[in-house]
């Protein structure tokens, strides 16, 4: 069994979420492809409000959203690559 991996957290020093590579790949993928596909629709959602009712906090806080989604992904997405190679 291998040992879980840290995602990169930089608030914290001792990891909350720790990424299991031993994991399937269809579990792997599943958890990546669900952040991905989420951050595009809150991207859309994002794309289609009118500007000029928007606050910048608001903007940030999706801006903030998206960021953890897809860092979260994408490192899960490396933990696949690694099982591939």
């Amino acid at each position: 069994m291998t040992d879980k991996t840290p995602p990169i957290e930089p608030t914290s020093v001792t990891p909350v979420m720790l990424i299991n590579p031993d994991a399937s790949l269809q579990d792997l993928l599943a958890y990546t492809d669900l952040r991905i596909k989420t951050t595009k629709e809150l991207m859309i959602s994002l794309s289609c409000l009118n500007t000029s009712a928007m606050e910048c906090r608001d903007v940030s806080a999706v801006a903030d959203v998206a960021y953890l989604l897809l860092q979260d992904g994408s490192e899960v997405l490396d933990a696949a690559r690694w099982r591939l190679t």
